[in-house]
């Protein structure tokens, strides 16, 4: 039985599953609910088709020589107060190191090193952070899927997660929730990976805002690959 949590979508173990009882409990973050058989997922057969999915806001979709091409420019304006704060971060850190490389008269002493090495966490916090606003700002990322590959692009400045997929390893393109939760807030963000023949899996893009993105991208691609879109444990389910 290919049972998934109703709350996190993430596949139920076997020893989380009572059968006599109907009930079964989550491992991943502990929810306990009922079931009926016909909940159970059955990733070998296919899907029932799914509506017509809409280009989310932010998406562009253009077709260049033969090729699919997905584009999402980063800019939110959540980066407009992340400059700010990098702003601020920074002068601090160079005040900081202005005043201590400054006094003294040149000979290093314990004191002054402890100056200079406290603040290396702040700096290596401040420079990713930096990267990440300037990314925010200019960077734009492309999916790009034709016959032989599909392949993730992000540029101008090189992030994480690039790389290229031969098309005829896919098996399944399908999308995945993940779930955080703080002081009892819940933060929902969304992945669309990849499901090689071999087995393994491939997460093709990340950090999605709304479901419907991933699910956009899922659908769009297995249908230019033509691709039968087949339910895969542990999804997200739209």
């Amino acid at each position: 039985m290919d049972l998934q949590c109703r709350r996190c979508h993430k596949p139920i173990a076997a020893d989380g599953i009572n059968i006599q009882q109907m009930i079964a409990k989550c491992g991943a973050c502990g929810a306990v609910f009922t079931f009926n058989p016909g909940d159970a997922a059955a990733p070998d057969k296919p899907r029932a088709a799914r509506g017509v999915i809409p280009i989310p806001a932010r998406w562009k979709m253009s077709q260049e020589g033969g090729a699919l091409v997905f584009s999402n420019r980063w800019f939110r304006p959540v980066f407009i107060f992340l400059a700010v704060f990098c702003v601020v971060w920074d002068s601090f850190l160079v005040l900081w190191y202005s005043l201590s490389l400054g006094s003294g008269d040149g000979t290093p002493s314990a004191f002054s090193v402890i100056f200079l090495v406290f603040p290396l966490l702040h700096v290596a916090v401040g420079l990713g952070l930096t990267y990440y606003t300037i990314a925010g700002f200019i960077n734009t990322t492309t999916i790009t899927v034709d016959r032989g590959s599909l392949r993730l692009r992000h540029f101008p400045l090189p992030w994480l997660y690039s790389g290229t997929i031969a098309t005829h390893e896919i098996d399944q393109i399908f999308c995945k929730e993940t779930v955080q939760t703080n002081k009892g807030t819940a933060w929902y963000r969304y992945a669309v990976s990849v499901l090689l023949k071999n087995g393994r899996e491939r997460k093709l893009i990340a950090n999605l805002d709304a479901p419907e993105e991933a699910l956009y991208l899922e659908a769009e691609i297995e249908k230019f690959l033509g691709i039968t879109d087949r339910a895969v444990a542990g999804e997200y389910k739209g």
